[in-house]
């Protein structure tokens, strides 16, 4: 059996707003990038395409620490009550859909 690297990296995507700058930079499409740790399940680093270095750092102190393996809902609260802008609700679905992909990893499935 190979030996894997002790962190996998995954991915979630959203769509984006019109309204939103990142959409005239980086489509139509927001991601965000996890290297999370395979034993612990928590997240080291992060980095995602929102427009400004501001958002991007933001973002990141708010991912990092937490564990894939549960729940997301403190990350998504946080957010809906902590960033105002019409492309929240794509960096709440990009985060909902990077821990169910993770979820399925730790499942087996496809991601």
């Amino acid at each position: 059996m190979p030996a894997y690297p002790p962190e996998v990296i995954v991915v979630g995507y959203s769509k984006v707003p019109m309204s939103s700058a990142a959409y005239g930079n980086h489509g139509e499409t927001f991601a965000i990038s996890l290297v999370v740790d395979r034993a612990s399940h928590v997240v080291l680093d992060a980095d995602c395409t929102a427009d400004t270095h501001v958002v991007r750092e933001w973002l990141v102190q708010r991912l990092i620490g937490h564990r894939v393996d549960l729940d997301p809902t403190d990350i998504l609260n946080e957010l809906k009550s902590s960033y105002i802008s019409p492309a929240r609700g794509s960096m709440q679905q990009a985060v909902i859909d990077a821990w169910a992909r993770y979820g399925r990893h730790l499942g087996h499935g496809d991601s």
